[in-house]
């Protein structure tokens, strides 16, 4: 928490309140609560690399009672550097996944070791399922789409910082329907999830075979098995199939170290 004194001598952008259109409603008449004296507030730092969405949530804030704006950033390094500069703890901090150089999924997860940051809630246009299912389990407290209105996202602001997960009935469907597939994954074998792995970052059925020491029809039986029983449809691929099954699918997180691709030309090469 930080107090409004805290702020004086920092530069904020000004409050526009034509631009007010971006979350799909007029301005509130109060987003206020007079019932409430809060003495410290909920300090906010926004990372978006829009300029007019900051400046939406700059003024929503700060015209709050219980939110002030510590700052932001366009992208996610200078993110890092400006959170690792701010002398008081950050409450929340508003995270646009859609972002210049480190992603925002790359920057939640730096952020895992972070003591700064208290929460972090993920303000998106991205609604795809493994970004919503990636952002909670890099331990996001809340995913809001940027089609949200104003109140849905101070009410979910609010909530978060009394420790609270909320969740809207698109987010609740995504995270039940990866638990259902957790569960029939669970008869994967950890060979199949290691076939996975690889399918995941493409690599070719004779490739894997050679990497991992199985036949050519072995590995075919493991990619059959995984798509029958992580229920795979039309369309479906074998990365967002693992992770929306949580598994790990970056490079380096094979139990066989991954062949270069210099190396699988010169195998392939080779055995022609």
């Amino acid at each position: 928490m930080v107090t409004p004194g805290a702020l004086v001598g920092q530069q904020l952008p000004r409050p526009r309140r034509k631009f007010y259109h971006i979350f799909s409603l007029k301005m509130p008449k109060s987003t206020k609560t007079p019932t409430t004296k809060i003495a410290a507030k909920i300090a906010i730092f926004i990372v978006d690399d829009h300029p007019l969405v900051v400046e939406v949530l700059v003024e929503l804030l700060n015209a709050s009672d219980d939110f002030i704006v510590v700052g932001s950033a366009c992208d996610g390094k200078s993110a890092m550097e400006s959170i690792e500069k701010n002398e008081g703890p950050i409450d929340i901090l508003i995270l646009d996944l859609h972002l210049p150089g480190t992603s925002g999924l790359e920057l939640l997860k730096s952020l895992e070791h972070q003591k700064r940051v208290r929460q972090v809630v993920v303000l998106s246009g991205i609604t795809a399922k493994e970004s919503i299912i990636s952002t909670f389990a890099l331990g996001a407290k809340a995913y809001i789409e940027k089609t949200a209105d104003v109140q849905s996202l101070m009410k979910t602001l609010r909530a978060v910082a009394r420790g609270e997960a909320p969740m809207n009935d698109h987010v609740s469907d995504v995270l039940r329907s990866a638990i259902k597939a957790r569960e029939s994954a669970k008869t994967l074998s950890s060979r199949d999830i290691m076939i996975l792995r690889y399918l995941s970052l493409n690599y070719s059925i004779k490739t894997i075979a050679q990497t991992v020491g199985l036949t050519i029809g072995a590995v075919y039986k493991a990619k059959n098995r995984v798509e029958e029983r992580t229920n795979m449809k039309p369309g479906d691929d074998f990365f967002k199939v693992a992770t929306r099954l949580g598994i790990d699918v970056s490079r380096g997180s094979e139990s066989a170290p991954l062949p270069s691709k210099t190396e699988n030309r010169k195998t392939q090469s080779n055995r022609s």
